[in-house]
């Protein structure tokens, strides 16, 4: 998804299709700095702000289901989320 919205997914199938291994190797190096680089300034972030962080995290969660949804829910899309949330609350409490 990240990829479409920076406009190289088609660019990295092609690489991938080719295999042009210095551009994927560029790619996978972006993707490595990139991802440690993000969990070391979210854990850096986390343990000095816990509870803002958390919340913060949980609204961008929450407030991205909006664009995830269908504009309209047909009784049985609502019932499959109810079924999910009961089975996520019986058996997915801490031991």
């Amino acid at each position: 998804a990240v990829l479409v919205v920076m406009g190289l997914y088609d660019d990295v199938i092609f690489a991938l299709n080719q295999l042009q291994f210095p551009k994927l190797f560029i790619l996978t190096c972006g993707w490595g700095i990139g991802l440690l680089g993000f969990a070391r300034i979210l854990s850096s972030l986390y343990r000095q702000h816990f509870q803002a962080l958390s919340f913060l995290l949980a609204g961008l969660i929450i407030g991205s289901g909006k664009t995830l949804l269908p504009a309209s829910i047909s009784p049985g899309a609502f019932l499959a989320f109810a079924a999910g949330a009961i089975l996520v609350a019986l058996f997915g409490g801490k031991e």
